[in-house]
């Protein structure tokens, strides 16, 4: 198996183990089987967290989220080897746009500066490089989302 090369996620040596092991499993499904489906999970699950943001807006899940992340569509572009830079690009921003319009103003900054800082890297080394930095940090800004939400939902 030749080892994909990518960015460990995680602010402490424990937390970057745990996240590196988890996604060296991922990996070596993709290289050695050609199995996508733990990282079409991580896609799955980030969509899910997106929608329960917006659960009275069926319009956006069925038109745009499922068409646009369509998890069966994914999986056979990247089994087929046809999933490219161009689309990681374009799902990137798609996600990252609605955790922007979704989150607070106060982190724009941030948001956009992740965005830029992704995609510099995925160009320069490639999305698999660049993938798991990416979704922990999408996963990690969507449940401060949820967070503040569901403290506000508690206070009124």
């Amino acid at each position: 198996m030749s080892k994909i090369e990518y960015m460990i996620p995680g602010n402490s040596v424990i937390e970057k183990t745990c996240k590196e092991a988890y996604w060296d499993i991922i990996f070596e499904d993709i290289i050695e089987k050609n199995n996508y489906d733990l990282l079409l999970r991580n896609i799955e699950e980030l969509k899910g967290m997106l929608i329960s943001l917006i659960p009275n807006r069926g319009d956006i899940h069925n038109k745009e989220f499922n068409e646009f992340i369509d998890i069966p569509f994914l999986k056979q572009k990247f089994e087929n080897g046809a999933f490219k830079h161009d689309d990681f690009v374009a799902l990137f921003n798609y996600i990252i746009d609605w955790i922007r319009r979704l989150g607070c103003a106060a982190d724009e900054q941030e948001v956009e500066l992740f965005k830029k800082t992704v995609i510099e890297v995925a160009s320069e080394k490639g999305y698999f490089h660049v993938l798991p930095y990416a979704f922990d940090a999408m996963h990690t800004q969507t449940k401060k989302i949820i967070g503040s939400v569901a403290s506000y939902r508690e206070k009124n």
